[in-house]
């Protein structure tokens, strides 16, 4: 169509040569393009078929590459939904299977601690019947040493009795033994006598040092002479008993030896106190003959004169010896009495715990009844000068 009007536009028809040559050439053009038509044709139809082909690959690429994905992008989509509700619900039974583990944990902590308990419970009852049976078996021994004992004490009751009888009758003789601690004292008291004497001034440390009572000292003798007497009795029960109170005893000196352990005085002090007091009344024995010729004087109503025409005479010798011997021998009593007084003061409390050493030993409160130790000096020369100016003032007055 665009052909022919191109030819009418640019060709005007004027004659038939014109039109036949037009036409000629319009055949030929129609020849040209009928060929060029068929071939436009057949590439046509090759294009329609490449293009089908073409179509084809797309549609199959397309449906790959796109169909395909969409499909599988909801398929994914439907299988994640799915994936998740399966996981909610796996969350869930997980929980479920969590909690269900924890509460199983829980018993089988309170199984194992029921366990743990039931285990030493059983331990226990083991050692329990264990004890049971030791203490079963100790019974039994105990039982038949109980059977022992009770006829040992059966013997020991009847030589009880025995000795009681036999002490008894020894009362009613009269011969009940002195015990060692009495003739101890005794005989210790023998020895404080002669200690402070003017002719053995240089002995009086010795001998003061062997009449100290030392009440730590006795009990090694004591003990000793329990154990002889212990081991002199013929009944093996009796002796037992004995031999036990004996074991009372030195347990209670042991606990005790503190109560024991007397201070010793200084003998040597004592010693030279004592012969200075000699020396002082030495010294007083000019005052004393003086005191009681002035005393005589008085009461035979002597004038000064007869005083001193008596002193000239030769009868005063005799006179002052009779007073000065006199004075000599109070003045040595009193030194001798004032310092065994004053001895006898310090050694008290030792004699004390000598007397009562098996109360200290065997009573736990006697020592609460003790007396305390006392100042272990010997007296002071002063109240020595004052007791013997006292004593010859009274022994004067006495004899007058």
């Amino acid at each position: 169509m665009a052909s022919n009007k191109s030819f009418r536009r640019n060709k005007p028809v004027f004659s038939d040569e014109l039109l036949k040559e037009d036409l000629n050439r319009f055949s030929r053009e129609v020849r040209d393009k009928s060929k060029t038509s068929s071939r436009l044709e057949r590439s046509s139809a090759i294009f329609a078929n490449l293009s089908q082909v073409l179509t084809l690959v797309v549609i199959v690429w397309g449906y790959f590459y796109t169909v395909v994905p969409v499909f599988q992008k909801e398929k994914l989509t439907e299988d994640l939904a799915r994936l998740k509700i399966e996981e909610s619900r796996w969350k869930n039974e997980i929980e479920r299977y969590k909690r269900n583990i924890y509460m199983t944990q829980g018993e089988l902590s309170l199984l194992e601690s029921e366990k743990n308990e039931l285990e030493s419970a059983l331990d226990r009852i083991g050692s329990e019947k264990e004890q049971a049976e030791k203490s079963l078996e100790r019974l039994s021994n105990r039982e038949q040493r109980s059977k022992k004992k009770l006829q040992a004490t059966s013997d020991a009751l009847a030589e009880a009795e025995r000795q009681l009888y036999e002490q008894q009758r020894m009362r009613l003789l009269g011969k009940t033994p002195v015990t060692m601690e009495r003739i101890y004292l005794i005989n210790n008291a023998g020895k404080d006598f002669n200690i402070f004497d003017r002719g053995s001034v240089s002995q009086v440390a010795d001998r003061l040092s062997a009449a100290f009572v030392r009440p730590a000292e006795f009990v090694d003798k004591k003990i000793q002479n329990l154990e002889e007497q212990a081991n002199a009795v013929s009944s093996k029960i009796y002796r037992d008993i004995n031999l036990r109170l004996i074991d009372e005893f030195k347990e209670g000196i042991r606990r005790n030896a503190s109560v024991l352990q007397c201070p010793e005085p200084n003998f040597e002090y004592w010693e030279s106190e004592f012969e200075a007091a000699l020396a002082l009344g030495d010294e007083m024995v000019e005052d004393c003959i003086e005191f009681h010729f002035q005393v005589r004087a008085k009461k035979r109503d002597w004038s000064r004169g007869e005083r001193a025409s008596l002193k000239k005479s030769k009868y005063w010798d005799d006179h002052r010896r009779a007073y000065s011997g006199s004075c000599s021998l109070a003045i040595d009593y009193e030194l001798s009495n004032i310092y065994r007084e004053r001895w006898s003061h310090v050694n008290e409390p030792c004699e004390e715990r000598l007397r009562k050493v098996s109360s200290i030993a065997l009573e736990s409160q006697s020592v609460l009844k003790l007396m305390p130790f006392r100042d272990m000096s010997p007296p002071s020369l002063s109240y020595v000068k004052s007791q013997v100016q006292a004593s010859i003032d009274g022994w004067y007055k006495v004899k007058n």
